[in-house]
């Protein structure tokens, strides 16, 4: 978090009206949050991450990760923040 700034992105989708397996709209956006209050902070100790399956959004997969396996040492941050407005990156064609 650079000067209290951080990029955050999202994916917005709207399920399609006739069939709810597909989506109708679907963009990756991305916006900055600023940090307004700091709290406390702690290190996390390694431990091990799974990813359930679902029959309907494979995450692991579309995220390129193992579904399970042991992650690193991690920083757990209790802060406020405020989300500043953001824009489109990429937007899926209709078809």
């Amino acid at each position: 978090m650079r000067g209290g700034c951080a990029p955050l992105g999202f994916l917005k989708q709207f399920r399609d009206i006739e069939n709810g397996a597909l989506a109708c709209f679907q963009a990756i956006c991305s916006a900055q949050v600023q940090m307004t209050r700091f709290l406390k902070a702690r290190l996390l100790l390694p431990g091990n991450l799974t990813v359930y399956p679902l029959a309907s959004l494979p995450i692991a997969h579309h995220l390129g990760i193992a579904p399970g396996g042991a992650t690193g040492i991690g920083v757990e941050l209790s802060i406020d923040m405020s989300l500043h407005p953001g824009g489109e990156l990429w937007r899926a064609q209709p078809q």
